[in-house]
């Protein structure tokens, strides 16, 4: 029975061609640690009965199991997951030198997004970074964005850009939308391609947990501007007066309407958007935006919040644009409304007719003034277009906007007046070679009390001989009675 029980019980597991050791130990060691040496024999017995496909199954399930720990650890993701794809819209255009252009940071297929954050670089030898603004999409489900301040490198030419959302049990944004948009502009002078690259890109959900993405970044190609035609003038020549001439009036033209601002937006795809996109306002100065919708059709009521960095801007007011009423339709508007620092505005129409105004135009006018230095953000949320029947329009993107405020001009101090000359004395011709003499208390003039009072008081006393006193160049003597000015003689040798 020893014997049978030490022979290695070998088998193959099916599919697996690895040889399998029977896992039975040697009789001697169950007797070594047994009491009874006739149990260890029954126990012996009882494996040996076993079959040893028994063990093939067991060890396939063992290593099935651990095949699936390490792909769980790896960060397996099953294939019916695909990683969702963060892009440049357009991935690729086409601007002249100087102009203004810019970018929009889409995502697709993403579910219960609660954060995302991305690093852009570009080619600043052809176009310098203006400014980003949140796109909308983050905050779509009704939670709450805070954007901090973007990190800008102008010579290595990179933006860091990101928003986090929190809402309770608000879930996160699912779907495609617009994470973000980037304002460039294009240098003057250059000209060439530059390349629009993602060098990082977070998306995380409610719990902080990473959802995986795949970037797309673009390009930029930066062409010189096409002038304008240049006008010659026509010389005309002198019409030849006549005895009666004939007046014609002049018809002066009636200006048309002002142009709308585009958003960018494709045939049949309303779109709602902030303009200007960018601005740049000192600190203090207020600055207005309008809130322009695009490829809209018989609209009969709006309502939107516009976002602002209450850090950077402060709200100043608020107000319906000439769109909705463009058709002669009554409108009536509930707000504007502050709550923190979001602007709300409602405005409506009643009439059955005429029909609502259709295409593009001025929404509202938001007004804002800068309170600190630094880029404040402009986001679109909880938008709702209707028609004169009150039927949802779908609006396909929100297009936001920024404000850059910049330290207030330091004003100039006027000019000092001119200064007046002032009166100065002509010095006497004499006066450095016959210098004023000392006058002792004596001979200081003495106001008289009594008109013989000069008399008494200088009866008796010595006057003083020339020479004597030796203030002058050769000696000084006085001239004139008391109460006369003293002057300065000059010898008459001299």
């Amino acid at each position: 029975m020893e014997g049978s029980a030490s022979q290695p019980a070998r088998c193959w597991a099916k599919g697996l061609g690895v040889p399998i050791p029977s896992p039975l130990p040697p009789a001697s060691v169950l007797r070594g640690i047994g009491k009874s040496p006739r149990l260890a024999d029954k126990i012996i017995r009882g494996l040996d009965s076993l079959k040893a496909w028994h063990w093939a199954i067991f060890l396939c399930l063992a290593l099935l199991a651990a095949a699936l720990v390490l792909l769980v650890r790896l960060g397996f993701t099953p294939a019916s997951a695909q990683p969702s794809v963060v892009r440049l819209d357009p991935a690729e255009q086409e601007v002249t030198t100087g102009s203004q252009f810019t970018v929009r940071v889409m995502v697709d297929d993403v579910s219960d997004l609660a954060a995302y954050e991305f690093t852009l670089q570009f080619d600043s030898d052809l176009v310098s970074y203006q400014g980003v603004a949140n796109g909308g999409f983050l905050g779509s489900t009704g939670r709450t964005v805070f954007c901090p301040a973007p990190i800008v490198d102008p010579v290595l030419g990179t933006v860091r850009f990101g928003c986090a959302s929190t809402g309770g049990g608000v879930p996160g944004a699912s779907g495609s939308g617009q994470l973000a948009e980037v304002m460039f502009t294009a240098t003057a002078t250059a000209e060439g391609v530059s390349s629009l690259d993602f060098l990082n890109v977070s998306l995380a959900d409610p719990l902080s947990n990473d959802i995986p993405a795949f970037p797309e970044g673009g390009s930029v190609t930066v062409v010189a501007g096409t002038p304008g035609p240049t006008f010659t003038p026509t010389l005309t020549p002198s019409p030849t007066l006549s005895p009666t001439p004939t007046l014609t009036p002049t018809i002066t033209p009636t200006p048309g309407p002002t142009p709308v601002p585009s958003c960018g937006a494709a045939p049949n795809e309303t779109v709602v958007c902030i303009r200007p996109a960018g601005q740049v306002v000192p600190r203090g100065s207020n600055a207005s935006v309008d809130v322009i919708v695009e490829n809209v059709s018989n609209l009969g009521a709006y309502q939107f919040e516009l976002e602002f960095d209450p850090v950077i801007l402060t709200y100043v007011s608020a107000a319906n644009g000439p769109f909705l009423g463009s058709t002669n339709r009554t409108v009536d508007c509930v707000g504007p409304s502050l709550v923190g620092n979001r602007v709300k505005l409602v405005c409506t129409t009643r009439e059955s007719e005429p029909d609502g105004p259709s295409g593009a135009g001025v929404l509202a006018t938001v007004t804002l003034s800068g309170a600190r230095e630094g880029i404040g953000l402009l986001a679109l949320s909880n938008l709702i277009l209707t028609d004169i029947e009150a039927n949802p329009i779908t609006v396909k993107r929100l297009v936001g906007g920024s404000i850059v405020v910049v330290p207030a001009p330091t004003a100039t101090p006027p000019p000092p007046p001119h200064p007046r000359p002032l009166a100065h004395a002509v010095p006497d011709a004499h006066a450095d070679r016959n210098p004023a003499p000392d006058v002792d208390a004596h001979d200081r003039p003495q106001p008289d009390a009594h008109p013989h009072a000069r008399s008494r008081h200088s009866a008796g006393r010595p006057r003083h001989t020339e020479g004597q006193r030796g203030d002058g160049v050769h000696g000084g003597h006085r001239g004139g009675e008391r109460g006369e000015p003293w002057r300065l003689s000059v010898h008459p040798c001299l």
